[in-house]
């Protein structure tokens, strides 16, 4: 008995779209997605940074050119000045560390591919990067002194406010106590919010150079 005849718009068994499915189709697709995801992640980045220092810049130069009361503009400047200034470096870092992990997955997948077609050249952009050691630590120091650095003047700018309001109400009184209370809280707040930093920054960077970047580096039952 002859089977009944295939409908020729029905793709065959085995294939996608009437094409072959097969590993090297879902790795080079699954390749094409992280590489939109990495860039995704560093247009992110600049759009933060953008937005973080044009705020920032609009807020100083509204207190500089204040129309405010002194003690108005001190609390603004020393509280709300560096706590943007540290959230918008948080974003940036959550980008970054997006960008990374995807980044570190593409070696894996550059190596995966490279097996399957067994020629070790056929793929190797994300991998050469990671191996040869050419990630720019520069442009991410400058980014990250930019910010804090912003986060200081505002700080500073603050308690200079904060104390001609003081001497002008209480002008009898010295101002030292109110001086050294203002630096210690400055101090503390800076400290641990570097500390932090330093520690997420670290992690980010541990765990995408955790990540096998060759075949022979990673497990057999990986490979």
């Amino acid at each position: 008995m002859k089977p009944p005849p295939r409908d020729l718009d029905q793709p065959t068994p085995g294939t996608v779209g009437g094409e072959r499915s097969d590993p090297l189709q879902a790795m080079l697709a699954e390749y094409a997605a992280l590489r939109e995801e990495s860039l995704q992640a560093i247009q992110h980045r600049i759009m933060v940074m953008n937005f973080t220092f044009g705020a920032l810049s609009v807020v100083i130069a509204g207190l500089v050119g204040r129309r405010v009361p002194d003690l108005m503009s001190g609390l603004i400047a020393l509280l709300f000045v560096p706590q943007m200034a540290k959230a918008g470096l948080l974003i940036w870092l959550g980008e970054y560390n997006r960008s990374q992990r995807a980044g570190r997955w593409l070696t894996r997948l550059e190596a995966k591919i490279n097996d399957l077609l067994e020629s070790p050249d056929a793929m190797g952009w994300e991998s050469a990067l990671a191996s040869r050691g050419t990630h720019m630590a520069y442009p991410y120091v400058a980014t990250t002194v930019i910010v804090l650095g912003t986060g200081y003047a505002g700080s500073i700018l603050g308690a200079y406010f904060l104390l001609v309001q003081f001497r002008t109400t209480f002008p009898h009184l010295s101002s030292w106590p109110v001086a050294l209370t203002i630096a210690l809280y400055i101090l503390a707040v800076e400290a641990l919010f570097l500390r932090f930093f330093r520690k997420k920054w670290s992690e980010v960077r541990t765990f995408s150079e955790q990540i096998p970047i060759s075949a022979k580096d990673m497990p057999s039952q990986q490979r």
